[in-house]
């Protein structure tokens, strides 16, 4: 076990961990919220008191899809057990195809079906919440929102909102950041729409333009759509877990809602082995614990020809903070994981805790002297 403490505390790891490792062939068709949103209108960062330390535990790959440039991009569990990894794979000719893969024994060896496929598609996130799960999809530059009920049409996958591109007189999807079920069901969607606007004309009438950003809220209740919200400052992941809210954006960021119009910042990720760093995703377990995971830059020095060479390397990252009684948070890393000696393009883009409190990502992972990724899916079990 490596223990790396920064500042004044750390967490000690409670019990080993078992490992269930599987590793799959490749195969193309394997078988509380109107508040919120009115708090959304700035976010003041106010002072915090966090420690952090490293306590790496035994994650382990539990599924592999080796097609080139095959990436993952949401995970999600449901109320029955039901692991489902969402992503896109790439044909000969490039073209990009979104899949879920779905294990029905939450990621044991063996359980992986292809579960849909939408051709020309790249699906960004997934969600479950009951027997309920939802998975956000991007389309030729257009948004797409399918979804599942366990039970309901032998759990098949169908559009609960059809592609569509532009919203409020031309702006276009830039981005699907994010996709949310509250607890009665409720369908929420974060996404980043790019607005085309005249910025100066010169004399012969050439007109010079900018790209303004706006973060939408889309919102499905009852089974309609309503009038989608727009935010008034960038936002990817939103976490709500009861009465407490927490939000993540650029860098190593994660905020807490306090009240009002502000958040705190609870973790600010500093590393100084690493030279750059993003949190992709969030998730928190029963008793309280937030998982984070994205990705850092790390700097490797290597010795060739009797000279040190230094070289920045992509490390899959997952983090998990603590509050203490006095309010405070205290941070570890739980994984810190490069596939191949040279594998430069690691990356947890997703994570999720099912009821038992098991921790599972979905990211990419370089391969030594290759520059395409792959698909792989980390978990581990308290």
């Amino acid at each position: 076990m490596k223990t790396n403490t920064m500042k004044t505390s750390h967490l000690a790891l409670q019990s080993r961990q078992y490992l269930k490792i599987a590793r799959l062939a490749p195969s193309p068709m394997r078988g509380g919220m109107p508040s919120i949103i009115a708090a959304l209108g700035a976010a003041l960062c106010f002072g915090f008191t966090t420690a952090y330390s490293q306590t790496l535990v035994p994650w382990t790959t539990v599924d592999n899809i080796t097609n080139p440039g095959a990436t993952a991009r949401g995970i999600a569990v449901d109320g029955s057990g039901n692991l489902f990894v969402a992503g896109s794979i790439p044909d000969a000719a490039g073209i990009t195809h979104a899949v879920i893969e779905h294990s029905s024994r939450q990621g044991d060896p063996g359980s992986w079906v292809r579960a849909d496929y939408v051709p020309g598609a790249q699906y960004e996130r997934i969600v479950a919440r009951g027997g309920v799960t939802v998975a956000a999809a991007s389309q030729g530059g257009a948004c797409l929102i399918r979804g599942r009920t366990e039970g309901v049409n032998d759990g098949k996958w169908t559009n609960l909102m059809e592609p569509f591109r532009h919203w409020n007189s031309g702006y276009q999807l830039q981005t699907i950041w994010d996709v949310k079920l509250d607890i009665s069901g409720n369908i929420y969607v974060v996404a980043e729409y790019m607005e085309k606007k005249i910025t100066s004309v010169d004399r012969r009438g050439n007109a010079t333009y900018a790209y303004v950003s706006h973060p939408i809220i889309f919102k499905r209740e009852g089974g309609a759509w309503l009038e989608p919200i727009e935010l008034g400052f960038p936002i990817r992941r939103l976490v709500i877990s009861g009465s407490d809210i927490y939000c993540s954006g650029d860098q190593w960021r994660v905020r807490k809602y306090i009240g009002g119009s502000d958040w705190a910042i609870v973790d600010n990720f500093v590393d100084p082995q690493f030279g750059a760093w993003e949190a992709t995703d969030m998730a928190m377990d029963g008793s309280g614990q937030l998982f984070v995971t994205g990705r850092a830059v790390r700097v490797v020095e290597t010795t060739v020809r009797n000279k040190k060479v230094s070289t920045q390397y992509s490390y899959w990252v997952t983090r998990k903070g603590v509050v203490l009684i006095d309010g405070t948070w205290t941070w570890e890393i739980t994984d810190d994981f490069r596939s191949g000696a040279a594998a430069a393009q690691n990356h947890g883009y997703a994570i999720t805790v099912d009821k038992y409190d098991n921790v599972s990502v979905a990211g990419s992972v370089g391969v030594e002297g290759q520059t395409l990724t792959r698909w792989a899916t980390r978990q581990y079990s308290p």
